[in-house]
């Protein structure tokens, strides 16, 4: 084993000098994380300036810790460089030494302010000295798994694409008896206040094909919390228009029976009305019928004219999402409330065609799901792979005779 400190030194980026007329991008966690650039950077000649591949740790911030490969750019102020001889350790090893080291480095940060990198904990962190050949082997295994990770969000992100214009010719086309989309050259549409549908549809307000819209628990809820009890669903419950128990919270049943009125239904469709997702929306599932909802509208829906499902797929689509909007009001923040929701627009055909549409929808959402589980299990073997490998847990010496290139599986 060796320490960090007995081959490494690093370079601390300097704050850049962002400008309209920047050639070179800022190498900042969000661009790295994400690949979307976002400010450019004149050169003045004392910038970090990278050429990309290089080991950069995030120094200073809340993330303060995470490790990156470079891309092409400028450091940023927050971020430094590590420069090693690659005699001592091989970069793609290193880097994958200090992803497995990244939890501890994250939850050790020091200062009392902005957080940042210990550095005595960083150079004191201890490597597994090994032969080249084995920490090329680690180092490919290891990449592999990344590629393949990589590659399935790659379709993971085509594919919510897709939905996204799927759902728009969905909700403004419609599908015939054959659940085909409409054809726009041979079928009847008509102009409407949310523009052209299909002329067999209408555009009521929710008000008019709704039961109820009403508001969950407003008070203070906090001191009845029980371990167990009668089910509590929060803004953060609602995901991407489906509700995640996984935290779910439970409340005193004689607190809770106080307010019987306000507790939810199979199917009723529940929206967050302040916060940072306003305007998420999902349906109540059969296990959490009379839950009570913290801060929510509840919306029981007319079901003989308006599909529960079909108005969460309304609501979570980009037509949907902008009608909400139209209504919002906030000070200092968006809040919606019982009244401007009734007012939304919803396109309205006929609901078997509206459970034609959610089908196709659900359809398109299952193959996503599957698709991130997927993804998901790559993530988790790659973990325990990083862990068995970087540590020594498990040799890698039967592999050196088979292995040359980047694992394919």
């Amino acid at each position: 084993m060796k320490t960090l400190g007995s081959f490494i030194t690093f370079r601390k980026g300097k704050p850049p000098n962002a400008s309209s007329q920047g050639t070179l991008p800022i190498l900042t966690p969000e661009y790295l994380r994400t690949g979307e650039k976002g400010d450019l950077a004149e050169t003045t000649g004392r910038e970090v300036i990278l050429r990309g591949g290089e080991i950069i740790l995030l120094w200073d911030g809340s993330n303060a810790g995470e490790v990156f490969r470079a891309k092409s750019g400028v450091l940023s102020s927050t971020m430094v460089v590590l420069s090693f001889d690659p005699n001592e350790v091989t970069p793609d090893y290193l880097f994958y030494d200090l992803k497995h080291f990244e939890p501890i480095l994250k939850g050790k940060t020091a200062g009392s302010g902005i957080p940042h990198v210990d550095k005595e904990i960083l150079l004191s962190h201890e490597i597994l000295e090994r032969e080249p050949g084995e920490q090329d082997v680690v180092a490919n295994v290891l990449k592999s798994f990344d590629q393949m990770i990589e590659a399935t969000e790659a379709t993971i992100a085509k594919h919510r694409r897709i939905k996204t214009g799927l759902v728009h010719d969905l909700l403004s086309r419609g599908v015939d008896g054959n659940g085909r989309l409409r054809d726009p050259a041979t079928d009847a549409f008509v102009q409407s206040s949310l523009g052209r549908i299909p002329a067999e549809w209408s555009v009521p307000t929710l008000s008019e094909c709704t039961l109820r819209i009403t508001v969950g628990l407003a008070t203070s809820v906090t001191k009845y919390y029980r371990d167990k009890g009668v089910p509590i669903i929060r803004n953060l419950n609602i995901r991407d228009g489906f509700l995640d128990d996984s935290e779910l919270l439970y409340l005193d049943p004689a607190f809770a029976g106080k307010f019987a009125t306000k507790s939810v239904k199979y199917r009723d469709v529940i929206t967050c009305r302040t916060g940072a997702n306003v305007g998420d929306t999902c349906l109540v599932p059969q296990r959490l019928a009379n839950a009570q909802t913290f801060t929510t509208l509840i919306t029981t829906t007319k079901k003989e004219k308006l599909v529960p499902e079909f108005l969460v797929d309304y609501l979570a689509s980009e037509q949907g999402q902008r009608e909400l909007r139209n209504v919002l009001v906030g000070a200092g923040k968006d809040n919606l409330n019982a009244g401007q929701l009734r007012e939304v627009r919803v396109p309205l055909p006929d609901p078997t065609e509206q459970e034609c549409i959610h089908s196709i929808i659900q359809s398109a959402s299952e193959s996503i799901n599957q698709q991130e589980l997927s993804r998901d299990k790559l993530v988790a073997l790659k973990r325990g792979l990083m862990e068995d490998l970087v540590t020594g847990r498990v040799s890698v010496a039967p592999l050196l005779s088979t292995m040359q290139e980047p694992l394919s599986l």
